[in-house]
C-alpha cells in the first residue's frame, strides 16, 4: 500500500507539474505574440510618421489608439492566465481530495499514513507560496 501510494503520488504530481508547466509555456506565446505585435506596430508607425507632417493631433490619437491596443491585449492575456489559473486550481483541489483519500485509506499502516500526510501537507503550500 505504502509504495502503491507513493508511485501514485509521484504520478500525479508529474500530472500537475506537466499541466503548469503547459500553463507557463502558453501564457509567456501569448506575451510574446503581443509584444511581437506591438513591436510590429510601433515599427509601422514610426515609417508612418517618417512619412507624415508630425501634427500634435495625429500623434495623440496614434498614442491613444496604442493603448487601448495594449490595454486589449492585456486583458486577453489576463483572461488567458486566469483561466489557466482556475484550471490548474481545480486541478489541485481534486489532487487534494485524492491525497485526502490517500491519507484516509493508508492510516492502516503507520510507514504509509506517515507518507501520505507529509504529501497532503506538501501540497497544500505550493498553492500559497
Amino acid at each position: 500500500m505504502s509504495h502503491d501510494g507513493e508511485d501514485n503520488k509521484k504520478d500525479v504530481e508529474k500530472e500537475m507539474l506537466s499541466e503548469a508547466s503547459k500553463a507557463v509555456k502558453f501564457a509567456k506565446h501569448a506575451i510574446e505574440k503581443t509584444a511581437e505585435n506591438l513591436h510590429e506596430r510601433l515599427s509601422a508607425m514610426d515609417e508612418e510618421e517618417s512619412k507624415e507632417e508630425r501634427d500634435e493631433t495625429n500623434i495623440t490619437e496614434k498614442i491613444e489608439n496604442m493603448s487601448k491596443s495594449i490595454m486589449k491585449s492585456a486583458q486577453d492575456i489576463k483572461k488567458i492566465i486566469m483561466k489557466e489559473a482556475d484550471n490548474i486550481r481545480e486541478f489541485i483541489t481534486g489532487l487534494n481530495a485524492e491525497l485526502e483519500t490517500w491519507k484516509f485509506n493508508a492510516e492502516d499502516t503507520p510507514d504509509g499514513t506517515r507518507i501520505e500526510l507529509h504529501a497532503v501537507a506538501k501540497l497544500r503550500k505550493k498553492p500559497t507560496s
